[in-house]
């Protein structure tokens, strides 16, 4: 409990309803509650463990998964689908139960009013999360230092570019070992230069 409570809800800020905020990685969205956001990942994990390999290097979406809400990828129109079905959902399994076991990394707190979380930034009334990239692959109490260290916030509106469908690819890894760990160079003028 010691472990999940800091990253998941805190006291130290409010929601509209004046309760304690809830991590903004989560999105309550209908029936969905804390409890199933875990529930979910976790149970198609133990049903298939085929799924967390295939979330490593296959991508493979499942229909009818919700990815919890974590992959925007996971709402489908009808033009999205082969057979012009409304409203069905096709996320990774695997790739969702690996971000919610990520949640810890991942505090949250605030100011008694606001909610301050890592990794998200506020510009104007819209909140994104910025993820740093670094060179070379990093230990774990490195990549909580990176994360939890403020970086610039992003100086304009984030760009709006569509992510890749899956997993980074071999062609576009580094095997490169520089000599510093350094996060690697925004791909675009208005995200923020992480020195």
């Amino acid at each position: 409990m010691e472990t999940w409570l800091p990253s998941l809800v805190t006291d130290l800020a409010l929601d509209k309803q004046g309760r304690c905020a809830i991590t903004p990685f989560t999105a309550p969205s209908g029936q969905q509650k804390l409890r199933t956001f875990f529930e979910k990942p976790l149970e198609a994990v133990r049903n298939e463990p085929q799924r967390l390999l295939e979330a490593l290097v296959g991508w493979r979406r499942g229909e009818g998964f919700t990815g919890e809400y974590l992959d925007h990828r996971v709402l489908r129109s009808n033009s999205d689908d082969t057979e012009g079905r409304p409203g069905r959902e096709i996320g990774v399994p695997g790739a969702t139960w690996l971000a919610t076991m990520a949640l810890p990394l991942l505090r949250i707190t605030g100011d008694g009013h606001r909610l301050r979380a890592t990794l998200w930034h506020r510009t104007g009334s819209t909140s994104v999360m910025l993820w740093p990239l670094w060179r070379p692959a990093l230990d774990l109490p490195s990549v909580r230092s990176l994360s939890t260290t403020p970086h610039s916030p992003p100086a304009t509106a984030c760009p709006r570019s569509t992510p890749p469908s899956g997993p980074p690819s071999a062609s576009s890894t580094s095997t490169e070992q520089n000599a510093n760990a350094s996060p690697a160079a925004p791909s675009t003028a208005s995200w923020p230069h992480f020195p």
